[in-house]
């Protein structure tokens, strides 16, 4: 793969991703209340599809899958948390390599991911995701068909191979953006992983692993939907709402989860927005730019989310404060993170700016 054709297949993945993640981050904001059931609990999902390395090594992609457990979390009758593990398989075309004879080679990277997505579902069964993933490698192997022997071909891992130099990373940071229905305990969905940072460095430039794959998901427990709904032969007339003079604040559960979703999906819109720019750019691997979109989308997403949240209950806040809040309290969590074990500092991360964010609103917040 010519550089040229490298850097357009970058520009056109970051600008899909960019056009798909700002406008879940306002259908998840605009969200209204509705009589489905809340969707809560346990899933199991398994995916197939098209994968690659993206990069200047990499001659096409090859397909690969992927399996996980996932819970999700209501915000909100039509918003969701969702939390997931996952084991997923990238693959890449190296093309033909060898100093005798020119065989056909393929790069394979398992990895183990960790995810974090926000949901918005219709008054049906369809919902729209976006988040972030964190992944580890677990093996990185090159397997060549063919040449010399009774069976032929052979495996070698990433570090031991030959021809080209494959350091596979040990930590990469990645967006996702999904949209699918739901059907009773199942779920079918298209979902699309696309790597932030470098999956496997090589002399020649980085690989970033991305995939689009379709995904079945089972959910276990009781039937989504089945309940919490007014059945048609049910004559009791609903409840009438008590007079108020004025409208409640939230509670500050409600608005922490608010700005987490906020949180995640800004950091996924920013990297996206930071990946297009250095797509563009004369240095298509700058990753200063996508570092700046990420903080952006991190400082600005919880403020967002509070005062849409806000403006629909008939609230509003000092949207500096908020902004200010975010930053003070991610700012506070690095430091603390300093001082953590190594398994806290993430949520810590995670949870710090959107916290302070609340706070910064909850000081500033009145009626409308």
């Amino acid at each position: 793969m010519t550089p040229s054709i490298s850097r357009m297949t970058r520009l056109l993945a970051s600008a899909i991703a960019c056009a798909l993640a700002v406008p879940t981050l306002a259908s998840v904001l605009h969200a209204q209340p509705t009589t489905t059931a809340r969707r809560e609990g346990l899933s199991l999902f398994l995916g197939i599809g098209w994968t690659d390395l993206a990069g200047t090594a990499s001659e096409g992609a090859a397909g690969g899958g992927s399996f996980g457990l996932a819970y999700e979390r209501p915000l909100g009758s039509r918003v969701g948390l969702r939390v997931e593990g996952s084991i997923h398989e990238l693959r890449a075309d190296l093309g033909e390599t060898g100093d005798i004879f020119s065989l056909p080679t393929t790069l394979s990277a398992v990895r183990f991911g960790l995810g974090l997505q926000a949901r918005r579902y219709s008054k049906g069964a369809a919902f729209i995701g976006a988040g972030l993933t964190v992944s580890a490698n677990s093996s990185c192997v090159v397997d060549t068909e063919g040449g010399p022997g009774f069976f032929g071909g052979s495996t070698e891992e990433c570090e031991e191979f030959p021809y080209l130099a494959l350091r596979p990373r040990s930590g990469v940071l990645g967006t996702v953006l999904t949209a699918g229905v739901q059907r009773g305990r199942w779920e079918y969905e298209v979902r699309y992983d696309q790597a932030v940072t470098p999956t496997i460095d090589t002399d020649v430039g980085p690989l970033r692993g991305r995939s689009f794959a379709g995904v079945a998901t089972y959910r276990f427990g009781a039937r989504p939907g089945a309940a919490g709904r007014r059945q048609p032969n049910d004559m009791r007339p609903a409840p009438s709402a008590a007079p108020s003079s004025a409208p409640s604040a939230p509670r500050f559960a409600h608005q922490a989860g608010i700005s987490v979703a906020g949180f995640v999906l800004g950091i996924a819109a920013g990297a996206g927005l930071g990946a297009l720019s250095a797509s563009v750019s004369d240095d298509g691997d700058n990753v200063d730019q996508v570092a700046s979109g990420i903080f952006a989308g991190a400082m600005l997403g919880p403020a967002f989310a509070l005062h849409m949240d806000g403006k629909r209950h008939g609230r509003r806040a000092n949207f500096l404060a908020t902004v200010v809040g975010s930053f003070l309290g991610t700012a506070l969590g690095v430091m603390a993170a300093y001082g953590a074990d190594e398994g806290a500092i993430l949520p810590i991360l995670l949870v710090s700016g959107p916290v302070g964010a609340t706070v910064g609103y909850r000081l500033t917040d009145r009626v409308r």
